[in-house]
């Protein structure tokens, strides 16, 4: 079964999504798109006709609709540290963020600080019919989300992964002729992430 990534920008829009898995699993939940009429950019259905039962056992079409319903609570984790939050984001990571300076003076060394990794990784923030739902938050304002349709691999993995991307991201908004909340379809950068996800998350 897939698994579903999708970076999210300021104003609730995907920037870039992606399946990842198996071929065969991908090609069967495309079968299953095309046969509901499930539009993924949009983050709508299409088609009157498809119910719920038949969303429920088909990764593709719910996916993002789990990922944007998490936005709240990843919101809520960042900012007020909510019962989402682990124990690194227990004051939220806006709290963190806004004294995170003087810490990071002191521990500049220490990829733990108040403005590390560690607080932009929010780890396991809503769980929906088996799913679990990860996130990252990154300094722009970008909520990069995954819906782990199977046991998700542990936080360190995740979080290089996470880490990874959060990279790439960041070399694209250094890009000049990359606008800010624009759709990115780098077919570098959907490689490289599918190369980040095959090392860190699919194993």
């Amino acid at each position: 079964m897939s698994t579903y990534f999708v970076i999210i920008g300021h104003n609730d829009t995907p920037l870039y999504e992606v399946h990842l898995g198996s071929p065969i699993d991908i090609e069967n939940s495309n079968t299953n798109t095309s046969s509901n009429g499930a539009n993924l950019n949009n983050l709508s259905i299409a088609s009157s006709g498809t119910t719920s039962g038949n969303l429920l056992n088909d990764p593709l079409n719910m996916s993002p609709f789990i990922a944007h319903a998490a936005l709240d609570i990843v919101s809520d984790t960042e900012w007020g540290g909510g019962a989402a939050a682990n124990s690194n984001t227990s004051q939220g990571f806006g709290a963190l963020l806004l004294r995170g300076n003087a810490s990071n003076n002191s521990n500049s060394n220490n990829s733990g600080g108040a403005n590390g990794p560690d607080n932009l990784f929010l780890g396991c923030v809503d769980h929906f019919y088996g799913s679990q739902v990860t996130a990252y938050v990154t300094y722009q304002g970008a909520r990069l989300i995954t819906v782990h349709h199977t046991t998700p691999p542990d936080n360190a993995q995740l979080k290089s992964f996470y880490i990874g991307v959060h990279e790439l991201f960041i070399k694209t908004l250094m890009n000049p002729f990359y606008k800010m909340d624009q759709a990115i379809n780098s077919e570098v950068f959907d490689k490289k992430v599918k190369d980040l996800a095959q090392k860190y998350l699919l194993k």
